[in-house]
């Protein structure tokens, strides 16, 4: 285990961040490439003293051109994937501040009502011209009364030499301050922010240290106290996991890919070609992509690479099996509240076979509930003990259950009957007009793994409905393809696309309730320029989905003599 993780962690960030670089001013915190777009110029390495110094000019930076901060105000940002989101969350601490991060791809009206629910009149932007310095503009007009700041250019962070800005809080004191405002994915509604204090991250921490059962192993120590590529958007959760929560506590070092680059598996292969990668946070479709391509593959494990991370959504079959033959691949549930549940495995040689299920740590106290048939709600109760590691309660100190609306299914494989499935999100749940449920995940899965050369994305909706309605997003090549035909040629290629895909859907039919049967006449295929809405993690918000393309839908069940009553 780390010397950081061996302190403990009931410990400020800052107070960490102030020893590692008294104690280890030389210990790489972060590697930086220097070329916004690719790795040929190498990295920055960002040590501890480096970090402190960059800080602590952050803090007066903001308090000079912002004021001095009173009661913890609020401040939004949205830039490129480089260290600022941390500067800039780091130093709002150290000054009284707290920060918003933004997902790009969400709506005017979600950042503004983001803002809005945390009183927030300040947006910062990165010096670092991109599409996003327009968002800006865009987000503070909407708002009415935000005024937008650029902060400067990273280096003057780094290279220019601070005054110490004075922090002189204890754990004790400052538990309940804010740490950050983040917020939920808005897979069904509009994102809802929450606000981590420095209590929850201590939580998460905790939960790193526990040791597992007799016989058992902590799946998750596969990634502490190494050196990750992150390839999670730095505005989520899920990067702050890996470069603020695992790099203080568990002493990793995180690994950045190209600022202005978009991050996908080719990004992660030549990442390692270029400097020491031993483990890598990805989101679901990079699990796709590696398992896809052999080639990449060969790559990492050439280079050095162990370990596949992978959180926010069920993967196919196909890509997780082609990935775990050749790395380490696990996953875990991960929530804004919940933060990364503690999973752990039976002890001995490593089985690739359970790449895509989970069994959680007695302690994290996460109940199975079932739904439907097959179908279990997790939920974690408060333990009776003051332990202080489960992440939901520092937040929410009045509940004694957490319901995570998240749904698993138990692993009927022999000798696997203590491990779960993930299934999806209970708001994925289609509640069809005859009350009956179904979870449409497992067989959306099944069609875009079965068909990956054509189809992008699948998505089945029965809610309100008598009969269930696919949607289908074509890869950009046939989709592009379609677009270019004259209205009789499309119709003609979208029935060759179904006749491609039907062995696929027919085998769906087959075991899916009488309610749940996939018929050619209630498919939509989506349109170019207007893909399926996603989160930032790259999942499907069916909710803005199914909006987007209701009119299709209902068209769709009018034309076969059924109604919508959404």
């Amino acid at each position: 285990m780390e010397a950081s993780m061996k302190l403990g962690p009931h410990r400020l960030i800052l107070n960490i961040l102030d020893q590692l670089a008294q104690s280890e001013p030389d210990k790489v915190y972060a590697e930086l490439p220097i070329s916004l777009t690719d790795f040929s110029a190498g990295f920055r390495h960002i040590t501890y003293r480096v970090l402190d110094n960059a800080v602590n000019g952050v803090a007066w930076w903001l308090t000079e051109t912002l004021g001095p901060a009173q009661d913890f105000p609020t401040l939004a940002y949205v830039g490129p994937n480089d260290l600022s989101h941390n500067l800039l969350l780091l130093g709002a601490i150290k000054a009284g501040y707290k920060m918003l991060f933004f997902w790009p791809r969400y709506s005017t009206e979600a950042q503004v009502r983001l803002m809005k629910a945390v009183d927030c009149q300040n947006i910062l932007t990165s010096s670092v011209s991109s599409p996003l310095s327009q968002l800006v503009e865009t987000i503070a007009k909407e708002h009415g009364s935000a005024k937008v700041t650029q902060i400067p250019e990273l280096a003057s962070f780094f290279d220019d030499k601070h005054q110490v800005f004075p922090y002189k809080k204890s754990f004790e004191e400052a538990r309940g301050d804010p740490l950050v405002v983040v917020h939920t994915s808005g897979t069904t509604g509009f994102p809802r922010p929450i606000i981590w204090n420095h209590d929850w991250a201590a939580s998460f921490a905790y939960q790193r240290y526990l040791e597992p059962p007799a016989g058992w192993e902590s799946i998750d120590r596969l990634i502490l106290g190494r050196r990750v590529l992150s390839l999670m958007p730095p505005y989520h959760a899920s990067h702050l996991f890996a470069s603020i929560l695992f790099t203080f506590y568990c002493g990793n070092t995180c690994i950045y890919p190209p600022a202005l680059a978009l991050p996908t598996a080719q990004i992660a292969a030549e990442a390692s070609s270029y400097t020491e990668v031993k483990a890598i946070t990805v989101v679901p479709p990079h699990i796709e992509q590696l398992g896809a391509n052999t080639e990449l593959l060969d790559t990492l494990v050439r280079n050095g690479a162990e370990t596949v991370f992978w959180a926010g959504g069920p993967v196919s079959s196909a890509a997780a099996d082609a990935v775990s033959s050749r790395l380490k691949l696990f996953n875990t549930c991960g929530s804004t509240e919940m933060g990364m549940w503690p999973v752990i495995r039976k002890s001995g040689p490593w089985d690739p076979s359970i790449s895509r299920y989970m069994c959680f740590h007695p302690q994290a106290n996460v109940q199975l509930r079932p739904q439907s048939e097959n179908v279990f709600k997790a939920v974690v109760v408060k333990n009776d003990s003051d332990t202080e590691i489960q992440p939901p309660f520092p937040i929410f100190p009045s509940i004694t259950e957490y319901d995570s609306g998240d749904l698993f299914s138990p692993v009927a494989e022999p000798d696997k009957d203590y491990l779960w499935s993930y299934v999806g999100r209970s708001d994925d749940m289609q509640v069809f007009k005859n009350g009956l449920k179904w979870h449409p995940t497992a067989a959306e899965q099944k069609i875009i793994s079965d068909n990956r050369d054509v189809i992008q994305e699948a998505l089945l909706d029965g809610t309100n409905h008598a009969h269930v309605v696919l949607l289908l997003e074509l890869v950009s090549e046939f989709s592009n393809k379609l677009a270019a035909l004259p209205e009789g040629e499309q119709a003609k290629e979208k029935a060759a696309i179904l006749d491609g895909i039907w062995p696929t859907i027919e085998g769906i039919n087959r075991v899916a309730p009488d309610w749940v049967q996939i018929d050619r006449q209630r498919v939509v295929f989506a349109e170019p320029g207007k893909p399926l809405a996603r989160t930032a993690k790259g999942s499907i918000r069916r909710l803005f989905a199914v909006t987007d393309y209701k009119s299709q839908i209902d068209d769709v069940l009018e034309s076969v003599g059924v109604k919508s009553e959404a």
